[in-house]
């Protein structure tokens, strides 16, 4: 009875912490999308601890439930368990950049066959029944519901590996390799709580997913744009400040400022979603070309974009790198069939004193954007 006591009480802190993590989960953590579906994962746990509190205490004689009522507290639970599988599943998706609307029927296929089927348990006991003398009873396809959550499992696995492979980021890398362990661990602690008698360990280990990814996103947010995944304004500073105290005339920084043209009107004729899909259009290119040009690029704010080329050499074409960007979105534009074209202008100022501010370089650049500007729209 202590171990019970103590196994509730440590239900109602995960209770508790998870409701200090939802509070504390914001838009600026994490996309859009990420944001909403990391918020249903924590609601979910936060349902589950409740029913499990429940059926361990119908299971103890600490309360007594009606049949009717210890059944659907049951019910409830399983169905609890595969939406956190299926919660974890479709952030890891919709953050690896693979789940969208084409998909997104075959994801939930799975899910919602074992929750048609947990349903008519309830009646016939196929997945589980309650006993004469209220316990639970594994039913003759039980086993399903861990199958279903391995499937997500897995399938989370093989895309972290694969992007882990794939990506340049070394802050991406770290992401991917932490929700590779997420999926390992998991798995890990649901055989082990298949041997284990008494309560369970469920979720102990669910609650520490959600922990550790809430930890991961908030470290990356420091440094990271949540929308493109990019670095933000604050690494952008820091970068410059770093390198811009040592140029010279034999070792310069091109340092750039673009945006989009014409923002405003992609915002107000296809909605913001859509603005936030040019912008995710523009920074993966850029990624793409100065990852290759060993740059450094930053969303530095609103559709602007702040890129850094340090020392390229002689024969560099400043003008180069803002064309190979261009090319990029307009092959992407055209694969997405977008309504509109997304179309850039920039600005380009060659870094060679020391002396000159991160503040004032920027101002400069700036400027020199605001022209591209003005001839733009003569």
């Amino acid at each position: 009875m202590p171990v019970l006591s103590v196994y509730l009480l440590f239900n109602l802190f995960l209770f508790i912490m998870s409701g200090y993590l939802f509070v504390r989960t914001t838009p600026d953590l994490m996309k859009k999308q990420e944001y909403f579906i990391f918020r249903i994962f924590i609601l979910v746990f936060c349902f589950y601890t409740i029913a499990n509190s429940l059926w361990t205490m119908q299971e103890y004689d600490i309360i007594s439930l009606p049949g009717w009522l210890f059944n659907l507290v049951c019910l409830l639970s399983l169905t609890a368990v595969l939406s956190n599988a299926m919660c974890f599943f479709k952030f890891a998706m919709i953050y690896f950049g693979y789940s969208d609307k084409k998909n997104n029927l075959f994801e939930y296929i799975p899910y919602a066959i074992m929750v048609i089927l947990l349903i008519i348990s309830y009646f016939n006991g196929m997945v589980y029944s309650i006993s004469d003398n209220k316990n639970i009873v594994n039913g003759p396809i039980y086993i399903m519901i861990p199958i279903v959550s391995f499937i997500y499992f897995i399938i989370i696995l093989i895309s972290s590996l694969v992007k882990f492979v794939r990506t340049k980021s070394p802050q991406s890398r770290k992401n991917y390799i932490t929700i590779l362990f997420l999926v390992i661990f998991l798995i890990s602690w649901i055989i082990i709580d298949s041997y284990l008698q008494g309560v369970t360990i469920i979720p102990m280990a669910i609650f520490s997913v959600i922990l550790v990814l809430f930890t991961t996103f908030q470290q990356s947010s420091i440094n990271t744009d949540a929308l493109t995944q990019m670095n933000n304004r604050r690494k952008a500073i820091e970068y410059l400040t770093s390198q811009l105290s040592s140029v010279n005339n034999d070792s310069p920084l091109y340092l750039y400022l673009c945006d989009i043209n014409s923002f405003k009107a992609i915002n107000d004729n296809f909605g913001h979603l859509e603005g936030d899909n040019a912008l995710i259009i523009l920074s993966n290119a850029i990624k793409e070309v100065v990852g290759e040009s060993v740059g450094f690029a930053a969303r530095y704010g609103g559709d602007e974009f702040v890129i850094a080329v340090r020392n390229p050499g002689s024969n560099y074409d400043k003008d180069e790198i803002i064309r190979n960007i261009e090319k990029l979105i307009k092959d992407e534009c055209k694969k997405e069939n977008k309504p509109y074209d997304i179309t850039i202008s920039a600005g380009c100022k060659i870094c060679t004193d020391p002396k000159i501010s991160v503040e004032e370089y920027l101002n400069e650049v700036d400027a020199l954007l605001y022209e591209v500007k003005k001839e733009l729209y003569k």
